[in-house]
């Protein structure tokens, strides 16, 4: 993307390019497939590092809920120098036309070049993309009655818990925040219960144990949440070096 000359186009692309960038994923469902996938390197508890091509990048597992993104993010250094902060993983739709597996891109902050090129990542990978908003949720979106409402109050074409609070944290340091999310939900799906109370074995036994009539539609839900995972990796591996 670099050129010889200072046009207009060449200075968009220079504002792209950032020194760092800081992905943000709430679980190690989402967070570990795309570090593996990228090729990043367990720095500490919930944080992997490595490189996008030239670029530094770094995984942050949040955890879910704006209280824990917000708690994740404050104990980052304070000497990490970030230019560009992507809230990324699985979202749920808010919209009939939004499938399971589709990407949805909020780019409200970025330029025409930073669209051109997820655009282009996910039509290499195969994936549907759509731009639109990724409304904010205290709690997950589990009935269609539920989701439909918030599609019309919002305008959005996704939800998720954590995108809204790694803006605000964005915000106080002047830094760009897009959103890149693969849907899990659809509109029209109705997901059995929230998710475990945590990520360890004994958390995910007694998940399983208290809900051992839905283990089939616990068990398509996770052979969902794999392939979207893998389809988003795929994309932010071919986007990343393009910033």
């Amino acid at each position: 993307m670099n050129t010889m000359t200072e046009s207009p186009a060449s200075r968009d692309t220079a504002r792209l390019r950032p020194t760092r960038i800081l992905l943000c994923a709430a679980t190690r469902w989402e967070a570990d497939p795309l570090a593996k996938r990228l090729g990043l390197n367990a720095e500490a508890e919930g944080l992997s590092l490595g490189r996008a091509g030239k670029t530094p990048v770094e995984l942050l597992k949040t955890g879910m809920g704006a209280d824990n993104v917000a708690r994740a993010l404050a104990a980052l250094p304070a000497s990490r120098n970030f230019s560009c902060v992507l809230s990324v993983g699985l979202a749920g739709s808010l919209q009939t036309q939004v499938q399971p597996g589709d990407l949805v891109a909020d780019f409200s902050e970025g330029n025409d070049l930073l669209k051109e090129a997820v655009r282009a990542a996910a039509q290499k990978a195969g994936a549907v993309l759509r731009f639109g908003a990724i409304a904010d949720s205290p709690a997950s979106v589990l009935a269609p009655a539920a989701k439909k409402a918030l599609g019309e109050k919002a305008g959005a074409l996704a939800v998720d818990m954590e995108t809204a609070a790694v803006r605000r944290w964005a915000k106080t340091r002047d830094l760009p925040a897009p959103a890149l999310r693969v849907i899990l939900d659809g509109m029209n799906d109705e997901l059995p219960m929230e998710a475990p109370a945590g990520e360890d074995a004994a958390s995910l036994i007694k998940f399983a144990a208290a809900h051992a009539g839905k283990l089939g539609q616990l068990w398509s839900i996770g052979r969902r949440q794999r392939r979207g995972m893998a389809v988003l990796a795929q994309v932010l591996e071919e986007f990343l070096p393009c910033l």
